[in-house]
């Protein structure tokens, strides 16, 4: 008896319904650098008050350049598209206790 051949599914098709689906900014983000991404329960709109809480230094470290964004200074991300790489260095921070 010959294999049974199935077509293979359209990839596409797998995400269209998502596409259609409208979801509400989160943390009242309408019309800022955080519209597409998605805040954590515990986080901020305003990151600054996130790192003040997982830092004592957090002014010290925002104002110093880190190798981890290119040697540009932490503060400088904040309000730019790059600030979703901060907020990822937070969350490693907090969650694996690497930074």
């Amino acid at each position: 008896m010959p294999p049974r051949t199935v077509p293979a599914p359209n990839v596409g098709d797998a995400f269209q319904c998502y596409s259609e689906i409208e979801m509400p900014p989160t943390h009242e983000t309408e019309g800022t650098v955080m519209d597409s991404a998605i805040l954590l329960p515990s986080e901020h709109l305003d990151i600054r008050l996130d790192v003040s809480e997982l830092l004592t230094n957090a002014e010290e470290w925002l104002a110093t350049p880190n190798s981890n964004f290119g040697g540009r200074r932490p503060s400088e991300l904040i309000g730019t598209p790059d600030e979703t790489l901060l907020r990822e260095t937070l969350r490693s921070a907090i969650y694996s206790g690497m930074a």
